[in-house]
């Protein structure tokens, strides 16, 4: 029975690592938006800005962060996949690293215009290589899980034209929804190969 939640949880690693990054993200915009930010509209902030303007929030933002770039490293290195999208996978967990990384500096010593170029420079490389790693998933797909969340972006992109300028000036929320994107793919890739290696297997 252990052995049977250990491989599960093995097999989910991206995902639960996703939700426990998404649930923080949230608790942490959350407290923010009682303490420090009252009377700000804190959706329009990106989550570095909101995050960082506490030295605490920072840190634990932080920590999680560097707790899910390993786990999601650990997933990625024993998950088969080409070498290009692999690497692709690596910048994506480097960018993430300095996305992290940019709340604990904010309330720091180093300027804030140096911090926030930064986090923007590495936020457009994630989701640059997001897309990619998307395009890729969607052309290339094994399983339909694949093709639907690597053609997510599209469906972002739809959402945007169509609802209101007030909610397509939420940046917190749409950068939390292009943070995970890599992240679901990883999931797919993870529960696709499992996939392969059954299909040889009956066919024996």
């Amino acid at each position: 029975m252990g052995r049977i939640m250990k491989k599960q949880i093995t097999r989910y690693c991206p995902l639960i690592a996703g939700g426990i990054f998404l649930l923080t993200a949230a608790g942490l915009i959350t407290a923010a938006l009682h303490s420090d930010l009252k009377g700000e509209n804190v959706c329009q902030a990106f989550l570095s800005w909101a995050i960082g303007v506490s030295r605490g929030r920072s840190e634990l933002y932080f920590a999680v962060t560097v707790v899910m770039t390993a786990l999601l490293g650990i997933r990625l290195f024993k998950t088969e996949m080409h070498r290009i999208k692999k690497f692709l996978y690596v910048l994506i967990l480097l960018c993430f690293f300095v996305m992290g990384f940019c709340p604990l500096n904010i309330v720091s010593s180093v300027h804030p215009s140096i911090v926030f170029g930064i986090h923007i420079g590495a936020e457009l490389t994630y989701f640059g290589l997001a897309a990619v790693i998307s395009l890729l998933s969607a052309i290339f797909a094994k399983t339909k899980a694949q093709r639907i969340i690597g053609l997510l972006p599209v469906f972002y992109a739809a959402i945007l034209l169509l609802i209101p300028e007030s909610l397509r000036e939420c940046a917190g929320i749409w950068e939390l929804l292009f943070i995970m994107q890599p992240i679901l793919i990883l999931q797919t890739e993870q529960c696709g190969g499992s996939v392969n290696k059954i299909q040889p297997a009956a066919a024996s």
